[in-house]
């Protein structure tokens, strides 16, 4: 009876063994959670979520031509958004297909911007070539004289390389108006205006546009003529327009009033017989470096060459560095030629 007693006594077990047991249990129990953790991931990959960016707005510096761009770019994890939006004048109606601001180089007639103002003044230069100096003085009058916009009638560069054209740009980067090209034959490059086209602002070779009373015809002389294609679309333009006062610039005159200077090499009769026929008030030319004005059958002819190049005086004429500065009141116009020493 005894030794049975003994045997059942140690077949339980004691208050240690069952701790012992206790604390067995825990251990394999953690080692089972530490293994489920590694098995299965975290939601979130175990790090802390960091908010995204907030949307950036940038505004670009002004172009020539007034097209200012605006890019929006917001950042998110893995993603970048980057929007792009072109502001260019209002687009009028024309005799030809509209094209975008950034059209290539043989895109034609592209009509934009519209003012309101009847009473306003406007700036017109022209070659202004590598005479930086000189320029950049008329673009600061100009920027604060009042003007609504300025025009230059071409040769903005010496040669139309890129090159030149980028440097161009970087002039024009700080001017705050609206800024009209003409195309030149020193924007001529390779018998190509693929860089004016690219770096002047232009929205094609010619344009047209409406200011208050006032229409305006950017034409194409750059080869030195006036080419028949050409006329055609100055006669669809200038025969579209309802505005009262019409208004042509180019580059090459088609005559000189000294009589002396370069002017279109073909055209030229054609030109202001479409002038004349089609009531155009005032036409804008450059290519002669010195200032001069002359009106032919009810036209006013302003040569206006004097913005940075080498000027050329004759006998009959002074030759100065200037500007002309024009004043629009309804239908009335009235230039003033601003010397620039």
């Amino acid at each position: 009876m005894s030794s049975n007693r003994r045997k059942a006594r140690r077949s339980k077990p004691g208050r240690s063994q069952l701790v012992l047991y206790g604390i067995t249990v825990l251990v394999a129990l953690s080692m089972v959670c530490s293994l489920v953790s590694v098995l299965v991931p975290r939601r979130g990959g175990g790090q802390t979520p960091t908010p995204s960016p907030t949307a950036v707005l940038l505004r670009s510096t002004p172009t020539p031509g007034a097209f200012a761009t605006v890019t929006a770019t917001a950042t998110v994890p893995r993603l970048t958004v980057t929007q792009t939006t072109t502001v260019s004048p209002k687009v009028t109606d024309s005799p030809e297909a509209s094209e975008s601001a950034t059209a290539p180089a043989t895109a034609l007639a592209t009509p934009f911007v519209a003012g309101e103002d009847s009473v306003f003044t406007f700036a017109v230069c022209g070659d202004n070539r590598n005479g930086d100096k000189v320029y950049r003085k008329i673009l600061d009058l100009v920027a604060s004289d009042g003007s609504a916009f300025l025009i230059n009638t071409g040769d903005l560069v010496y040669s139309g390389s890129e090159a030149r054209f980028r440097h161009f740009k970087s002039l024009m980067r700080e001017f705050p108006l609206p800024f009209f090209p003409v195309a030149g034959n020193h924007d001529d490059y390779g018998g190509s205006l693929a860089n004016y086209l690219e770096y002047s602002g232009a929205p094609a070779r010619h344009y047209s546009f409406n200011y208050g009373m006032l229409h305006f015809a950017i034409a194409d002389s750059s080869s030195g003529e006036m080419s028949l294609s050409e006329l055609e679309w100055l006669d669809a333009d200038l025969s579209a327009t309802n505005k009262p006062v019409k208004v042509v610039c180019l580059h090459h005159p088609p005559f000189d009033p000294a009589g002396v200077g370069s002017v279109m090499l073909d055209g030229n009769e054609e030109f202001m017989d479409l002038m004349t026929r089609h009531g155009v008030d005032y036409v804008f030319s450059g290519h002669i470096h010195s200032y001069d004005e002359a009106e032919r059958d009810g036209v006013t002819y302003v040569i206006t060459g004097g913005a940075g190049a080498p000027l050329y005086p004759e006998e009959t004429r002074e030759a100065f560095h200037h500007y002309v500065r024009v004043t629009v009141d309804g239908e009335g116009i009235a230039t003033e030629v601003i010397r620039v020493d």
